[in-house]
């Protein structure tokens, strides 16, 4: 791939990544906090903002210990947007940024070696995937965490090839990794450490993981981690500390005591938070195996690695969520995008079979969001009146996505 149609990729993934951004910014900004969980993200971080306590999060004059502290401290730097207030349209401002920095790097990943088509699907679909603009204008870690996440797995794609930039991409990774522990627990570091791990059984060797550099990960996490989690269990006490270290990694993955789900929950759950790409998306790898392709690009090879690892060792956790396959899914939209690239060459071959698959789920699909963009607002304003303004902006991206 020549520079200019990567450059031209680049140029495709920030306009869609602004677009995605900017809708979910929106959406987001038309209503108040929704219950269960916005309400409980405002407070947590008003309080620390009147304590002028922004060591831990309070909810109710209590020390909270569900999350560690850097969402909090997310919201809290938005509030000068709003007059120092913890408002929803700014507070939802970190998982818009999360949302656009998944949409980016789907479409730029495809980019690398797809060109401009693959760049402008891999961010399409991303960013009209169900689950990702959910997420990207609603209160929640999950947006946030996983863009640190995804990042994760791009600066491991970057290490091991992109060599004339690998040292950037390793400081990437080391900054990344303890980022979203603060955002969300260990949780991160298990899932970037798995698909090393996956990577040097594929190329049976350890290179992979020395690559990456893990004694300077190693310490770069534990100067930006452990001094928060050490003041804050002093601060928080021994109960906070147990709660926060243990019950809510440890025994949450193991010995759940919420969001309980049977082990084959992500099934389902992938059917309708990628929804309508899934099919697509369950047919692209083997266009892509029988093309060659994964031996080709290790892109490629990267992505089907990271969707399978998320997917595998997530669903052995007791406690699943949709949401918590975020990461993944822009991983699933590159692999998409290169299979309808695939099946196109194929076509042009003489091979019309997968090409007309593709066209005809696109026609589909197109259809399916063109119309529920156009029935969307009418039966919002029929049935729910007093969401009538949300409908609208929830139509937007829908029709673009079928345009």
């Amino acid at each position: 791939m020549d520079s200019g149609s990567r450059a031209s990729g680049r140029r495709v993934a920030l306009l869609l990544a602004l677009a995605a951004g900017g809708l979910c910014l929106l959406a987001g900004a038309q209503r108040d906090f929704w219950a269960p969980d916005e309400p409980d993200f405002a407070q947590q971080t008003r309080e620390m903002l009147e304590r002028r306590d922004l060591l831990i999060p309070y909810q109710n004059g209590v020390p909270y210990s569900e999350k560690p502290p850097l969402f909090y401290w997310a919201m809290a730097l938005t509030t000068p947007l709003s007059g120092l207030d913890v408002h929803p349209a700014t507070t939802r401002l970190p998982s818009a940024l999360g949302a656009t920095a998944m949409v980016f790097g789907a479409a730029w990943l495809a980019g690398r070696r797809g060109g401009r088509t693959e760049a402008l699907l891999a961010g399409a679909v991303t960013a009209t995937a169900p689950v990702v603009f959910w997420q990207g204008q609603f209160l929640q870690i999950d947006a946030l965490f996983s863009a640190l996440v995804f990042w994760g797995f791009l600066a491991e794609w970057g290490v091991w090839n992109d060599p004339e930039n690998a040292s950037r991409w390793r400081w990437a990774l080391h900054l990344l990794a303890p980022a979203a522990i603060l955002a969300k627990g260990p949780l991160a570091v298990v899932l970037l450490g798995l698909v090393a791990v996956g990577e040097c059984a594929r190329a049976r060797s350890a290179r992979p993981l020395l690559d990456l550099g893990p004694a300077r990960g190693v310490a770069v996490a534990l100067l930006l981690v452990v001094p928060w989690y050490a003041a804050a269990s002093l601060h928080g006490g021994r109960d906070y500390a147990y709660d926060l270290i243990v019950n809510q990694n440890w025994n949450r993955f193991w010995h759940a005591f919420d969001h309980i789900q049977p082990w084959w929950f992500y099934f389902e759950s992938v059917s309708v938070d990628f929804e309508p790409w899934t099919l697509p998306a369950l047919a692209a790898p083997f266009l892509l195996g029988r093309a060659g392709l994964f031996r080709e690009r290790p892109e490629l090879r990267h992505a089907a690695t990271v969707f399978a690892v998320c997917f595998l060792f997530l669903s052995t956790s007791q406690s699943k969520q949709g949401k918590y396959l975020l990461a993944a899914y822009p991983f699933a939209a590159v692999l998409l995008a290169a299979g309808v690239g695939a099946a196109e060459r194929a076509g042009r071959q003489g091979r019309p079979a997968a090409v007309r698959f593709f066209r005809g789920y696109a026609l589909f699909a197109a259809l399916l969001f063109v119309g529920a963009a156009v029935a969307l607002p009418l039966v919002v304003a029929r049935r729910f009146p007093e969401y009538s303004r949300i409908g609208g902006y929830v139509a937007l991206p829908l029709g673009l996505g079928g345009v």
